[in-house]
């Protein structure tokens, strides 16, 4: 019975150190997570050390470890981690450009019995406070910086008035009056600062209404703002409002349309000498049941212009539209685009091309 009893004790006594090692290598972090809290851009990188134990019986070699992110960057120890000895996986998380919530995971692949193991980081990055320059990136000179130049109203139909946005930044160390110059603005355009008078280092909103009732004109339109900073007018800096304007369509015009109909919509002028002019004519027709009205014509530069005729083209009518291109200064293949624009539903725009190469001119033989 003695030896019995000491058997059953020694067999207790090795059960812990049974537990306490497993068979070959094993990684034992003290924790698989660490929450950063909330954190600033400004500061830059932040860090966190994962511990880990080798509590196996043989050597961990950890042979890779990659990250979900590349605003995340691992290291990790190169050297085999003996039995009971630490290691480290060293986690960099960048918060540059990166507001808000975030959860990262580094995956570890070693010869441990647990691989690959994942640990994971998290917190939350404040929104960056931007410096004076980001916030107005653009200089308008006379001690004024504006949040944005150029103003998109985009697509906005021919009946309807839209108004948008920016700020103004005095940047002096004095106060800045600042008005639209008025007589510069076409009448589709009005604009209202709010406070005109600008105090040191403080900002004024300026209201940009683009009244499309007003307008008269069509598809893609662009309109430069001139400001009047101390009775000054700087004409080499503005503020550009642009938009797409459509035409609202009546009942009577979608039940019968007018529908435009070139005989082509491309011309190849084939290879001509730097300076030859080339005039031709695009006949088109109404094929539709309602009157026909040109809206407007652009080209892709103006080395090409156009003629045509705005009288009211009828149902079953014809009519041309007179392309002119001069190739002074231009050299090799030439694409040039007409766009027109019809008061048709379903020719609303038609795109013509001039095609061509243009080559040197011949040197005249010498008598």
């Amino acid at each position: 019975m003695r030896r019995l009893f000491l058997l059953l004790i020694s067999l207790v006594l090795l059960v812990p150190v049974g537990f306490s090692q497993q068979k070959g290598p094993y990684m034992n972090f003290k924790t698989k997570m660490h929450d950063f809290g909330t954190i600033s851009q400004e500061k830059g990188p932040v860090r966190y050390v994962f511990e880990f134990v080798n509590t196996g019986s043989r050597p961990v070699i950890i042979k890779d470890v990659k990250s979900s992110c590349g605003c995340t960057t691992p290291s990790w120890t190169k050297k085999p981690v003996p039995p009971g000895a630490k290691g480290q996986i060293t986690v960099e998380y960048d918060p540059l450009n990166r507001p808000g919530a975030f959860l990262k995971t580094v995956t570890v692949y070693s010869n441990a019995k647990n691989s690959p193991v994942v640990l994971k980081i998290r917190g939350y990055v404040k929104e960056k406070q931007n410096p004076i320059q980001e916030q107005f990136p653009f200089d308008l000179g006379n001690g004024l910086r504006v949040s944005k130049r150029f103003v998109n109203f985009g697509p906005i139909y021919n009946d309807q008035v839209r108004t948008k946005q920016i700020k103004i930044y005095n940047y002096s160390s004095a106060d800045i009056n600042v008005k639209p110059a008025v007589r510069r603005l076409p009448p589709y355009i009005k604009i209202d600062i709010t406070p005109q008078t600008i105090k040191p280092k403080s900002a004024a909103i300026m209201h940009i209404t683009f009244d499309a009732r007003k307008a008269h004109t069509w598809d893609y339109t662009r309109a430069r703002i001139f400001l009047i900073i101390n009775n000054n007018l700087n004409l080499n800096k503005w503020i550009d409002a642009s938009a797409i304007i459509k035409e609202h369509f009546s009942d009577e015009i979608i039940k019968n349309p007018p529908i435009i109909k070139f005989d082509t919509n491309s011309y190849d002028f084939g290879t001509i000498e730097q300076g030859q002019i080339i005039n031709r004519e695009f006949k088109f027709r109404n094929v539709g049941k309602g009157p026909l009205l040109i809206r407007k014509v652009t080209t892709s530069c103006g080395c090409t212009t156009t003629y045509y005729t705005r009288d009211t083209v009828p149902p079953g009518g014809e009519g041309v539209l007179k392309v002119r291109f001069n190739s002074a200064h231009k050299m090799g293949p030439q694409t040039k685009i007409i766009t027109v624009i019809t008061n048709s539903p379903k020719t609303t725009k038609v795109i013509l091309r001039l095609t061509g190469k243009v080559v040197k001119p011949k040197k005249e033989s010498k008598n």
